[in-house]
């Protein structure tokens, strides 16, 4: 009950903030990015897009008789509907606002791999938006520029690249965590050299952590098309705000010092050294495009900046006091953060993430036992196994699972087999490729124990959790479960996050088939070897204590499943970085989290005594997570483990 309240109240805020109170008409449209502006891109690509107009009194402030635009840019693995807040905001405010996707990101087509960024979208939309700005009683004078994270850095370069250009379109520009100067590693705190990103950022880990690791286009060559050393100065971009939260995990406070120490002219800072920037002062003026400023918001992390009110409050002021709004009729006064309804509007995802939470073992439970008449029968040979020969067993079979995982990457490498998985899902492929190996490595010995258990111990094919009669229920028991959390978090987050849908629907299956093929061996091993031989299947209800052998399956198929993996991962980061203290650790950091990975497939398990179930589970959540959390940088930029 609680669980399903909790949903009801995330669809009631749903509703409430993306329907009934939304200040918006949204439009949703694609252009075409070609030439002078698919130079960093493919010519060509149709980008997403979405543009929202104020809706008028009562639910926007202000309605200007020429409309200020203001383009917002998500970050990486995000999609235009991550803006949709700040969008809301802007438009209370009397601004239109368009929110683009990235090629490669939400319905926008095109591969991403012309670069790490996505400037030629930003600069096409530009275009456009002053091509079209009749229709939307557009201001062309007054165009600005927003965006998180890589759409910081895609920002700030657009708008240089506006000047370099010679067009001179953008009037301000507002980067929320990001960018950095450069990306070399120079001292911290010497001027010039570059903070760079934290090291928790993927394309700096891969750039300089992982030289062994190349893509078939370079990441840190990609890298160096948003450097923006040396291209800016005190006008180029004009009016320039950098806004980071002091907990950002992915770009650092000293960074940003770094940026906007280098936009101005340096006496103007009353400091020779950017790590001494004062933060939160305004520095040149709005009139010659001249406006600097760094904001650091206290308490806040890379994925709520854009949410924070406080964030929103520095963006809209920005925007106003730089686009001269102040002056014109009819402004209401400066904003503060009690007029921001954001945070309440983004509750909704938190309400839901909890909602399937709680919902998650009923939930498993009530279709499990409407599936119980096509369950498969208790396996019986596995209990009449000595308890001896049990505990022999269980050794041997880690042992094996676990040493099978050590060549998989030196095949890997021998073989260059970095190439068989290219979907567009660059770094899902490295963790769905290790796991495919390995169970190609562990297919022979899964043969030869499922043969000489069924010769010593008459165990049959339904003792192993095959069992042909519960295959069906166990199939539709998996898709049933993925299906209808997908349903509700997609009923939340579509609106309030992510499109949730995989934005490449081969790309997803081709994952899903790998995945389907390493559940299927490991199950077999994991769940028919070793989970039949410690449960009993006496009809326990599975909301009251499960009894001890639930328990044994996790900590035995945990340690075993997380030693596999984490040697292998252990192994790869040994290659890639030397450091043997951390290869040394993750095998330790694999089994904390396979031991509950594998209390839930032992439960779903347990529900149908089929390792479909678990299998279907597994495997279509995985693609699902490796399809919105790790998106597309392009079908052929694999890893290519230079040897």
């Amino acid at each position: 009950m609680v669980g399903i309240c909790l949903f009801a109240v995330s669809l009631i805020v749903t509703l409430t903030f993306n329907v009934f109170l939304a200040p918006s008409i949204e439009t949703h449209f694609q252009i075409e990015v070609n030439q002078p502006f698919g130079i960093w891109g493919e010519n060509g690509t149709v980008i997403d897009a979405v543009i929202y107009q104020p809706r008028g009194v009562p639910f926007t402030q202000v309605v200007y008789a020429k409309r200020p635009v203001v383009i917002l840019v998500h970050g990486f693995s995000c999609d235009k509907t991550y803006m949709k807040g700040a969008a809301y905001e802007l438009n209370k405010r009397g601004f239109v606002t368009i929110s683009i996707s990235a090629r490669g990101h939400g319905a926008s087509m095109g591969q991403f791999a012309g670069g790490v960024y996505f400037y030629n979208e930003t600069l096409a939309m530009v275009q456009w938006i002053r091509e079209n700005a009749g229709r939307f009683n557009i201001d062309v004078d007054r165009i600005g520029l927003v965006g998180h994270s890589m759409g910081a850095v895609t920002v700030t370069n657009a708008a240089t690249m506006d000047q370099e250009l010679g067009n001179f379109w953008i009037n301000s520009t507002v980067a929320i965590a990001g960018p950095v100067l450069n990306y070399t590693r120079g001292d911290p705190g010497v001027p010039g050299t570059g903070e760079g990103q934290s090291e928790f950022s993927a394309p700096h880990l891969i750039g300089f952590y992982l030289p062994q690791l190349a893509l078939t286009r370079n990441v840190q060559s990609n890298m160096l098309e948003s450097i923006i050393e040396g291209r800016v100065n005190d006008t180029k971009p004009y009016n320039y705000l950098n806004i980071i939260g002091s907990m950002d995990q992915a770009f650092t406070v000293a960074s940003a010092k770094e940026v906007v120490y280098a936009m101005g002219e340096q006496p103007v800072f009353g400091v020779t050294d950017f790590t001494a920037l004062p933060e939160g002062t305004v520095y040149g003026n709005f009139q010659d495009g001249t406006a600097r400023k760094l904001s650091v918001v206290p308490g806040i992390d890379h994925l709520l900046e854009m949410h924070d009110p406080e964030v929103l409050v520095e963006m809209i002021d920005w925007f106003e006091e730089s686009m001269m709004l102040t002056t014109e009729a009819g402004y209401p006064g400066q904003v503060n953060v009690f007029n921001i309804t954001e945070p309440i509007r983004f509750s909704a995802n938190i309400f839901c993430i909890l909602a399937i939470l709680i919902l998650f073992i009923p939930l498993t439970v009530y279709l499990g036992n409407a599936l119980k008449p096509l369950m498969a029968p208790s396996p019986k040979a596995a209990h009449d196994i000595p308890e001896k020969d049990t505990k022999k067993l269980f050794l041997i079979y880690g042992a094996i699972f676990a040493g099978t995982a050590i060549p998989v990457l030196p095949i890997i490498l021998t073989f260059n087999l970095q190439f068989i998985i290219a979907t567009d899902f660059l770094l899902s492929n490295i963790f769905v490729l290790f796991g495919f190996i390995h169970s190609m490595i562990l297919l022979p010995a899964l043969i030869i124990l499922m043969i000489f258990e069924n010769r010593k111990y008459s165990e049959k094919l339904s003792d192993f959790g095959l069992a042909k009669e519960s295959i069906p229920s166990s199939i539709l028991y998996g898709i049933t479960i993925v299906g209808i959390y997908f349903i509700m978090g997609n009923l939340i987050a579509t609106n309030n996050y992510h499109n949730m849908m995989p934005y490449k629907i081969w790309g997803f299956l081709e994952i899903f088939g790998y995945l389907f093929v390493f559940f299927l061996i490991s199950e077999l091993f994991l769940r028919g070897l070793i989970q039949t031989k410690l449960s009993r299947y006496k009809g326990k209800k599975i909301w009251k204590f499960p009894g001890k052998e639930l328990i044994l399956t996790s900590l035995i198929t945990g340690t075993i499943q997380g030693t596999g993996l984490g040697i292998i991962f252990g192994m790869f980061n040994f290659y890639a970085s030397g450091s043997i203290v951390t290869a040394i650790l993750i095998p330790f950091a694999c089994i904390l989290l396979f031991v509950p990975i594998a209390a839930i497939q032992a439960w779903f398990y347990r529900k149908c005594r089929n390792v479909f179930a678990s299998i279907m589970v597994s495997s279509l959540f995985l693609a699902w997570i490796f399809s919105i959390i790790m998106p597309a940088i392009d079908s052929v930029m694999v890893f290519n483990i230079i040897t």
